[in-house]
């Protein structure tokens, strides 16, 4: 047990005092715990900004729920199976959760027991780093050598750890996800587990993968964990394939979704392999994304008049990039590949009701005149107002009478 100079800032909130002292008059006690206490320490707060907060207690959660709720907290029982309530005042949500240790798993849930014992409780957690708690008098309890690890910039499952991922075979995709986030690196020992436990990755749904990977591709070394995964082949137990890792400056130019469809592949690979799922708009960018650009469209953007062939397209920069490194084609030089990713795509000054007010029918017609006007008004550099392009229209309809 090491001493912190009291509560850091972040932790110096109305709504965790409130529950340390409704902890301490029921006869219990309650510590904050997890993520905000470990980037304390590694030194991710140091610029401000308030953290999630995540909170346990000795106390059984209906417990405190109740003296939450008779001094005036908002109390929602988003957990209360697993002994988690979250607790509301103006300012601030916590979840707190009371102190438990496991007694059964399959993999994917656990059965837990209450306990009053610190160690047991942080004995069931999964990396030495999320198991530092920080205690009221600003004192920390760490059982697990979590700071020692930090400082080591190691991220170690605690006790064995293959018990631990036979616990929740998600934490296989966490650690790296960690790691990716916070700068960490898995140890020799983790690895070997993880390696063992890839076929647990079957029993997980397509929903906690598709969390975890967009975080991990989010992260700031999320690159070069990719390419630690792979070493231990989770991108085929996962995906079916091997991830093609591109280098960190084209990778870099994406973001998550956009990484996603260059590691695994264009032309459908993502849906075709059926472990994530995302919303209707992010499948329709993995759609776009998805398509590969042809020798026409490529010769386009490499050319003068390059705006032309990316007004046509969605996601013009992005999908060269992607097309380009699968199709082991040269890319633009880079000042070219800036100037389509930056590329605004000018409005084009009509809409059907100018075409009707003009005087043309409605029906197939007028959508087929109005894409021809688009598709001219492109070719010339997009030159033509408004006004310009309705006498265009006029001519026609004169032409059309005559």
């Amino acid at each position: 047990m090491s001493k912190a100079a009291g509560l850091p800032g972040w932790a110096d909130r109305p709504l965790v005092w409130q529950i340390f002292r409704l902890a301490d008059q029921a006869g219990g006690e309650a510590r904050l715990v997890g993520g905000a206490v470990r980037d304390w320490l590694a030194g991710h707060l140091d610029g401000g900004g308030q953290p999630d907060l995540d909170m346990a207690s000795t106390l059984p959660p209906q417990l405190m729920a109740a003296a939450a709720a008779k001094a005036g907290l908002a109390v929602y029982e988003t957990g209360l199976a697993h002994g988690t309530i979250t607790l509301k005042d103006q300012q601030d949500s916590i979840e707190l959760t009371q102190t438990r240790r496991d007694t059964r798993t399959d993999g994917r849930h656990a059965e837990v027991q209450p306990t009053d014992n610190w160690a047991e409780d942080a004995a069931r957690r999964d990396f030495t780093v999320n198991a530092i708690y920080l205690k009221r008098d600003g004192q920390l309890f760490d059982p697990c050598g979590g700071q020692a690890d930090l400082a080591a910039g190691r991220l170690r499952f605690i006790g064995a750890a293959e018990h631990r991922l036979a616990e929740d075979y998600l934490r296989l995709l966490r650690g790296f996800r960690l790691a990716a986030e916070k700068g960490l690196r898995l140890d020799a020992t983790g690895l070997a587990a993880m390696r063992e436990a890839l076929p647990g990755l079957a029993g997980l749904s397509a929903e906690r993968i598709t969390a975890e990977m967009r975080r991990w591709l989010e992260a700031a070394d999320g690159l070069v964990m990719l390419a630690e995964a792979a070493s231990i082949g989770l991108d085929r137990a996962l995906f079916g394939q091997a991830w093609h890792l591109p280098e960190a400056a084209f990778y870099d130019r994406l973001d998550w979704l956009g990484r996603l469809v260059l590691i695994c592949g264009p032309d459908g690979a993502l849906e075709e392999c059926g472990r994530l799922r995302f919303s209707r708009a992010e499948l329709g960018r993995v759609h776009q994304l998805g398509r590969q650009l042809d020798k026409t469209e490529l010769a386009g953007l490499a050319g003068p008049d390059w705006q032309q062939t990316a007004y046509w397209l969605e996601e013009a920069g992005a999908r060269l990039l992607i097309s380009c490194l699968w199709q082991d084609v040269p890319l633009p030089d880079m000042a070219r590949l800036r100037q389509i990713e930056t590329f605004k795509r000018p409005a084009f000054p009509l809409v059907g009701a100018d075409l009707l007010a003009a005087g043309l029918a409605e029906g197939p017609q007028l959508g087929r005149r109005l894409k021809e006007l688009e598709q001219d008004w492109v070719a010339s550099g997009f030159a033509g107002t408004r006004a310009e392009l309705l006498e265009q229209v006029k001519k026609f309809l004169i032409g059309k009478l005559e």
